[in-house]
């Protein structure tokens, strides 16, 4: 039985129900006087609301997941989202294997006049491989410590403004290189409590002449051009880019 105030009132509904009408368990004898039709009532009503109490709870966790009590909409297919949208084991799962490097990380409280902290929760596969794999290696402390200070300027930037794009450096070495990488992270709210989640693609700079980029965006989007190379992953075009855009 899951833990929760409801869980709690249907026990002792179903408590109250079977002493209103069982008179001996085991060794143990109960005396009533009059009429137990109310005590079983009142039995009846808490195992009622233990009952619907969680349906009510799911009913609305699915309107907040939606995003209808923050003022966001979601706009998907129908009415309710498929059960496994509200499967977190499925959720963490798609989100671990299939996003592109990505993460979620909660913002703690400052303590005692410090700075909030920002602790990372999860990451995805491809994050963790493109920190942790074979072909990457730690970066020294004193070139670290630079690279950390942009990762919490992007963080904090999130936190002010709600979402931040930041080229920075990873935190290690691929194949003895720096990769540079472009951030997206986006603050967001749950249960009182305030998160980061982010995003990151590698790219390849073009030549700089100052502290920032001005790239081309689409509806909120910024857009990437592929770098074509002799050799590489191999991606396919589909029929329609040719058909429809040349």
């Amino acid at each position: 039985m899951q833990k929760s105030p409801y869980a709690a009132v249907l026990a002792v509904g179903l408590l109250i129900v079977v002493a209103a009408f069982i008179r001996k368990i085991g060794h143990l004898e109960l005396i009533t006087q009059g009429s137990q039709w109310p005590t079983a009532g009142v039995g009846l009503v808490l195992c009622l609301v233990g009952i619907v109490g969680p349906l009510l709870e799911a009913r609305r966790s699915l309107r907040s997941f939606r995003g209808l009590q923050s003022g966001l909409e979601y706009h998907g297919p129908g009415v309710d989202l498929p059960p496994e949208t509200l499967d977190p084991a499925f959720l963490f799962k798609a989100f671990y294997v299939g996003m592109p490097p990505a993460f979620i990380k909660r913002v703690d409280p400052a303590d005692d006049g410090h700075k909030r902290k920002f602790s990372d929760l999860i990451w995805s596969r491809q994050l963790d491989r493109f920190q942790e794999a074979d072909e990457t290696t730690p970066i020294p402390s004193d070139r670290r410590s630079i690279i950390k200070a942009d990762h919490r300027h992007g963080d904090e930037a999130a936190l002010q403004n709600g979402r931040s794009r930041q080229v920075e450096l990873p935190d290690s070495y691929v194949d003895d290189e720096l990769f540079p990488i472009l951030t997206y992270k986006t603050r967001f709210e749950h249960h009182g409590a305030l998160y980061i989640v982010g995003w990151y693609v590698p790219i390849k700079l073009p030549e700089l002449t100052d502290d920032k980029l001005v790239v081309e965006e689409e509806v909120r989007q910024l857009l990437f051009q592929p770098v074509l190379a002799a050799k590489g992953a191999h991606v396919p075009l589909g029929k329609a880019i040719k058909k429809l855009m040349q």
